[in-house]
Parts: structure tokens; sequence; C-alpha cells
């Protein structure tokens, strides 16, 4: 995804135009990238789910796809903030410069967003 992502990068070059912005702008194609690989797997996951009788998933992957959910019924901004720490693999300080907000505001929705999937999943189980 990130050779895909400087590929995508170095062929719009030309259209940056403030080259102080690079990394927020370079975030920003990772962030789409991975946005757009999650959603390839998420139809992938669903198309599976239509094949694959319950039996032969197992709980690890019915657990997964309750994650998934779970995470696409998130706030945007809280859903953001885990697909670019966890789908892209970004750092906070990535997180933040792509998102345009501090460290301790990624800091928090990422707080905020784990609590959020923890309760969900644990309604699930109940």
């Amino acid at each position: 995804m990130l050779q895909e992502s400087a590929l995508r990068a170095w062929r719009d070059l030309a259209h940056l135009d403030r080259p102080e912005r690079f990394l927020p702008w370079f975030c920003a194609i990772v962030q789409h990238a991975a946005a757009d690989r999650a959603r390839r797997e998420r139809v992938r996951a669903s198309e599976e789910l239509r094949e694959a009788p319950a039996a032969e998933r197992g709980p690890s992957e019915a657990r997964r796809l309750r994650l998934l959910r779970a995470v696409e019924l998130l706030p945007s901004p809280l859903r953001e903030a885990i697909e670019l720490a966890y789908f892209a693999d970004l750092s906070y300080p990535e997180i933040a410069a792509a998102t345009e907000v501090s460290v301790s505001t990624v800091n928090l929705r990422l707080a905020q967003a784990r609590a959020a999937l923890r309760v969900a999943l644990e309604d699930e189980h109940e």
C-alpha cells in the first residue's frame, strides 16, 4: 500500500501547490489508499460470508467481522483515526499531519475509538 501511495504521489506531484505541505498531502494519499483497501476487504468479506456457511468461518473470523462492522459505525473522526493507525500503520504525528489536528487530539480520538469498540464488542457478547 505504501508503494502504491508513493507511486501515486510521484505521478501527482505536479498538483501539489504548496511544497511545504508535502507530508500532510502524502499522508492524505496514504489515508485514501488505506480507506480504499479497507472498502475492498469489506466487499471481499461480504462475498465470502455469502459463500461460506457460518460453521466454516470459525469464532476468530466472526469476531474480526464484528470488529470491522463496529469500526464502520464509529463517528467519522474516530473511524479515520483507527483506520490511519491500524490499517495504514501511521504514527501519531503522521496521523496528526494527515488530519490537520494535534497529536494530543489524535491520542484522544484513538482512546475514544478503542473505548467505543470495546463497548460495541461487549454488547454483542451479551
